[in-house]
């Protein structure tokens, strides 16, 4: 076997570097949010929803771009734009309102988001439509605990999951059984149809799952939820109510989350 010359293995070194970075720069251009939101508003059916006055949120690690990209579109009549995601207030037009907010465990700014993200969708008039712009982290920027749950619940068996090896789909199926906001709620609390578009972290790109879901059907249940806290080091590793909660769910004791084919979320 002969041995490549030193002159060689630099060359083909530096050749690797180069394809790497062009891989690497292809899926940044190819995830760009303002060239994703070009090609979806651009389908038949987004036409016809995009037709009405706009009432938007965008949440998430990419919700700067999208709200940014959001704005720019002067085909678009946005009534009302409110973005939420991480750090100050990047620079976007004024006509959008930004909310800080926490990641990857919610804190205080990540439940007056939620808060605001649920009067936005209640108050929208008939005649418009809400439109929900989802990208990473969404399901810990924006959150609202049911009733007799506090943040510091949620905030604990969030760590107390990740902490465990919990994966997006188990995360996320217990944040949607205790949010008001996660799991189909945020589109059921509006009167007025409402388009989910994501940039997807999830494998498999269910929409359920990618920041909770708040605008769409959610297929998990209650018993689903204990199920993963069962394999996450068990019932008595989280907040007690928490615990109470999911197990009055699973009773029927409180309502599901919407499901396939609810009527509040025909639109």
């Amino acid at each position: 076997m002969v041995e490549p010359e030193a002159g060689e293995l630099t060359s083909v070194v530096g050749r690797l570097r180069r394809d790497a970075l062009a891989i690497f720069r292809a899926a940044l251009d190819a995830s760009n949010p303002a060239r994703l939101l070009a090609s979806a508003f651009a389908s038949d059916d987004a036409r016809a929803f995009l037709s009405r006055p706009l009432h938007v949120l965008c949440v998430g690690k990419a919700a700067a771009p999208l709200a940014a990209a959001v704005a720019a579109a002067r085909s678009l009549e946005v009534a009302e734009e409110v973005a939420i995601g991480l750090g100050g207030r990047p620079a976007l037009p004024g006509t959008v309102e930004w909310m800080e907010a926490s990641h990857p465990v919610p804190d205080e700014r990540s439940e007056r988001a939620g808060r605001r993200a649920l009067e936005l969708a209640a108050r929208v008039p008939a005649g418009h439509h809400l439109l929900l712009l989802l990208s990473g982290g969404a399901s810990s920027m924006m959150t609202v605990p049911q009733d007799g749950l506090t943040l510091a619940d949620k905030r604990e068996t969030t760590r107390r999951l990740l902490l465990a090896g919990a994966g997006i789909d188990d995360l996320n199926t217990v944040r949607k059984h205790l949010s008001a906001v996660k799991g189909g709620r945020l589109a059921a609390a509006s009167r007025v149809p409402c388009l989910t578009l994501a940039i997807s972290d999830v494998i498999g790109d269910d929409l359920s799952v990618i920041g909770s879901g708040p605008g769409v059907p959610d297929p998990s249940t209650w018993a689903d939820a204990l199920g993963v806290l069962a394999r996450r080091g068990g019932r008595g590793a989280y907040p007690p109510a928490v615990v109470a909660r999911l197990e009055a769910g699973a009773r029927g004791a409180a309502p599901e989350t919407p499901k396939p084919g609810d009527p509040r979320l025909a639109g």
